[in-house]
């Protein structure tokens, strides 16, 4: 033990050592090159927000040694990104930042409740001269919240800010009722605002701080009504030109009186980059078919309940979504999202004329759960997105279940479409997804990834798609695939691998075009049949080998083309010995070499949660201002 002990002192004694030898040969080095050192540091760790250390790091860099402690007290831009209200630090950075532009934000993480901390607050509202950005976040009690915002929010109702850019308000509660905290901003004291995020603050749409915005976010709940109609709502965008993300969240009814709307009237956003709209879906059809926007680079994502005509047993049936949700979304991606582009192609001169339609390309429906607060079943979103380019699945891992930021993840590429259906309990999950597979026109489809339970039919579709190459299937969905493929081929009526399914006939030719298919958490011929029964609705079976190397025999006689290209990932019940047999038809077969145990695929295959709160994809705009 005392040999250990004195290894790991001399192991830290060479780090020490080595540590100066680098801090002593760096001081050649000009103190510009370590400003800019510096303020990368500052920046990163500005971005952690509350995850980041409560200690500025200006405060470690001063004390490593004299030459880098000048640097930065010589240095105001370090010192000009405030977030330490709740410690003295704020004041010295306020006197060391000089006359530079000022970054305040006041996180939900510090207490209000000190008196210094909000006078600290306030002290830095004083410097409205050279305040760049201001985010104030707090959640407090009801009786407490009127009392610790009121001040700062009077503040900034009553004060010229004449170089703010960006503003945040976001006032929350933790009881059930929020106090009537109005949003009273006038755009005279805001010439140069240009972000702008409300949550939990009543406003009207008449307000003139909406003039001129390049980004609105507004996030309300019931406590909050919005007084205000479709058309109030369309006169503030229309004082919007350069707005370039638009962002509404609410849980009720808001935008009432759509139908005094003339169907005619449109309000231009030439500008428009991203939509996110989490409301009623009357509500987002109302509001978009009023906005023209730029087709080709536009993101689109709504959020929505899968609402029907609720019987007195509160449940939504299946016809009830087909009549009441899919239709009108359907009507408007049409007549919006996918109209008027230039930029469109069809692979084939039978298909879409260029310049009249945007071509849906990739196409993913998959399934979300979110962890309930209130009750034991999770929450379930049904996701569709969508891709005007190949998006090939059996590269990209399967996009079910992934939570990357961007909406998809690893390497490909987000989408510019993005559909989540929220589904409560007492709507079966199955409806809404096979349903959304007609939202979007599949005419021209290259490319779908499928996850979760769907009925043969789905596939009696897609098997007629003239451009279909891709299908990634994960989970339960591959089930439904291969009993379309043994409905239509009875491959399995010999019990070995080596059928001759290629002698198989069939009157049409089913998926004419398909090259490469990905298959995960899929089971194969398992020696215990009883227990990969169905379980509880969520799907779990298993694929007979032979009708999978039937098929992809069959694909090597004509007309069909041959599979290329074959993915298996968690695929239990498949070995080495099949894959060898398997590169013997299709020329490229990737397998993870995993033989997925039993109870492990039930979990594989069962719920994926969602970790990342329902936000859209824009990102930061005081970040983006940063990088610019």
């Amino acid at each position: 033990m005392i040999r250990t002990h004195a290894s790991q002192n001399n192991m830290v004694k060479i780090d020490i050592n080595n540590i100066c030898r680098f801090v002593r040969s760096s001081l050649h080095l000009p103190p510009e090159i370590w400003s800019r050192v510096f303020s990368i540091i500052v920046q990163d760790a500005w971005a952690l927000g509350d995850q980041g250390s409560r200690i500025p790091p200006w405060i470690y860099l001063s004390h490593v040694c004299t030459y880098w402690r000048s640097v930065a007290l010589n240095d105001a831009q370090l010192w000009s990104r405030i977030d330490s209200f709740d410690t003295p630090w704020s004041d010295l950075q306020l006197e060391r930042s000089k006359d530079l532009l000022l970054r305040c934000r006041v996180a939900r993480s510090i207490d209000l409740r000190q008196s210094d901390t909000s006078d600290r607050v306030l002290r830095a509202l004083d410097q409205a001269t050279r305040l760049y950005s201001f985010n104030f976040s707090t959640l407090h009690p009801y009786k407490r919240i009127s009392r610790r915002a009121g001040p700062i929010l009077a503040k900034l109702s009553t004060t010229a800010f004449p170089v703010m850019h960006s503003l945040t308000l976001d006032i929350r509660c933790n009881l059930d009722h929020l106090p009537d905290l109005t949003l009273k901003l006038p755009k005279a004291n805001f010439p140069q605002l240009r972000h702008l995020r409300v949550s939990g603050l009543v406003f009207f749409w008449n307000l003139t701080i909406f003039s001129g915005l390049k980004s609105l976010r507004i996030q309300t709940r019931a406590e909050n009504n919005i007084p205000g109609t479709l058309a109030e709502c369309l006169d503030a965008l229309e004082r919007m030109p350069l707005l370039e993300r638009l962002h509404f969240q609410w849980d009720y009814q808001s935008l009432e009186n759509p139908e005094d709307v003339h169907p005619s009237r449109i309000v231009p956003l030439p500008r428009l980059q991203s939509i996110y709209l989490q409301a009623r879906l009357t509500e987002c059809v109302a509001l978009i078919s009023h906005i023209s926007y730029p087709k080709e680079s536009i993101k689109m994502r709504i959020k929505f309940e899968a609402e029907g005509l609720e019987s007195e047993i509160g449940w939504y049936d299946e016809e009830e979504i087909s009549t009441y949700t899919i239709p009108p979304l359907t009507s408007l991606l049409k007549s919006g999202f996918l109209s008027d582009s230039s930029t469109s192609s069809s692979p084939s001169s039978s298909s879409t004329a260029p310049g009249s339609q945007r071509l849906v390309r990739t196409l993913e429906i998959g399934t979300l759960y979110r962890r309930s607060r209130f009750h034991a079943s999770p929450d379930v979103q049904i996701i569709v997105r969508a891709w005007m380019e190949e998006v090939n699945f059996t590269v990209y891992p399967h996009p079910s279940g992934n939570t990357a930021s961007n909406g998809c993840g690893f390497n490909s590429p987000p989408p510019p479409l993005y559909i989540s259906f929220e589904v409560y309990r007492d709507l079966l999950t199955a409806d809404v997804r096979r349903q959304s597979l007609f939202l979007l026109p599949l005419t021209d489809l290259q490319s779908i990834a499928l996850d979760h339970e769907l009925p043969i039919f789905v596939f009696k579709t897609l098997g007629t798609l003239p451009h279909l190459k891709i299908i990634s299937l994960k989970g339960a969905s591959s089930y439904a695939f291969f009993d379309y493929l043994e409905e239509e081929y009875s491959f399995g009526a010999s019990n070995t691998i080596n059928t001759g399914a290629s002698q198989a006939s069939h009157d049409s030719l089913l998926f004419p075009s398909l090259t490469r298919l990905g298959l995960e958490n899929t089971t194969f011929e398992s020696q215990r049949p009883s227990l990969l029964a169905p379980l509880g609705g969520t799907g779990l079976g298993e694929v007979k080998l032979a009708t999978l190397f039937g098929y992809m025999r069959l694909r090597q006689g004509a007309p069909y083309l041959p599979i290329q290209r074959i993915r298996l990932i968690k695929c239990a019940g498949f070995s080495s010995n099949f894959v060898q047999d398997l590169e013997a038809l299709v020329p490229s077969v990737e397998w993870d070499g995993v033989t997925v145990p039993f109870g492990q695929l039930i979990m594989s295959t069962g719920p994926v949660f969602e970790a990342r709160s329902d936000d859209d994809t824009n990102g930061s705009e005081e970040d983006d201002e940063d990088s610019s």
